[in-house]
């Protein structure tokens, strides 16, 4: 993300009323549904909102909770009320993380030889296997630094050679980023999204349906020499978390769908060439 994005994410801190209008607004839900919700009265809601009353440590932590929000915008209405982040963000590689790093390094690797990835919130890579490493091996320097999963599959420099069906890819993650921005206005997803709707791929597809499939779910097809490989993606995050990082990990698997992917990498995996 550019430095002027990374400015605007720390420094643009609205006041508290104000936060809490805009989420309300975002989800939906008028005074006394999420006043009811928090345990509160909509008078005092109403009054935390124009800035007459001051609310508490609990108190914004139930109106979090009744509106739903990501651990980190949960930082940031407490911030914004005057109060201590209640919620670490350690870095991946930190000691606070290394159990759940060395966990997550077991779950990637025990999936070969199939492809998995651990990515962030943006869709930085943080962790792969050689399976997935193999996938992203057609990438330039310039989109490695780290990869990011939207741009290696739709940047005009990206993986568009070797992905067969990226144009339905091209919908499907525009649509998961602007569910994104949407669920956290987040500024740095909303550049991201603004940054990818305007490669040659997103902008050819903006007014275009998802292109129908005959498979049960939308399948990643990819070419690998002269192998054509069909997986079908698994996400999973983690139950409960309790520090920002940890709650914006994402895990995805991918699993195949036809037996001659299977055996490919099986193959690979056991360094013979497929039959």
């Amino acid at each position: 993300m550019s430095p002027l994005s990374e400015a605007r994410a720390t420094t643009d801190r609205p006041p508290v009323g104000v936060l809490l209008s805009q989420w309300r607004s975002r989800r939906g839900r008028s005074q006394m549904q999420v006043a009811h919700a928090a345990g509160i009265s909509p008078r005092h809601l109403s009054f935390v909102e124009t800035g007459r009353s001051q609310a508490s440590v609990a108190t914004i932590e139930r109106l979090a909770e009744s509106l739903d929000l990501p651990l980190r915008d949960r930082n940031a209405l407490l911030i914004a009320a005057g109060h201590a982040p209640r919620y670490a963000q350690s870095p991946i590689s930190s000691d606070q993380l290394a159990g759940l790093h060395r966990s997550l390094e077991t779950l990637v690797h025990a999936h070969m030889p199939f492809p998995a990835v651990v990515i962030d919130r943006y869709g930085d890579v943080l962790l792969t296997n050689t399976a997935m490493d193999l996938l992203f091996s057609p990438l330039p320097v310039a989109l490695r630094d780290p990869i990011n999963v939207f741009r290696a599959v739709l940047h005009p420099d990206g993986l568009g050679d070797v992905i067969e069906n990226r144009t339905q890819w091209a919908v499907a993650l525009q649509r998961r980023l602007r569910e994104a921005v949407a669920t956290t206005a987040d500024p740095l997803l909303a550049d991201l999204l603004d940054e990818i709707a305007d490669y040659p791929i997103c902008r050819e597809t903006r007014t275009t349906a998802e292109p129908p499939t005959p498979q049960p779910v939308l399948p990643l097809t990819v070419r690998l020499g002269d192998q054509r490989l069909t997986f079908a993606g698994l996400i999973a995050v983690l139950d409960e978390p309790r520090d920002v990082t940890a709650a914006e990990l994402m895990l995805e698997t991918f699993v195949p769908l036809d037996e001659a992917t299977r055996m490919v990498l099986e193959a690979l995996a056991g360094g013979t060439s497929a039959q």
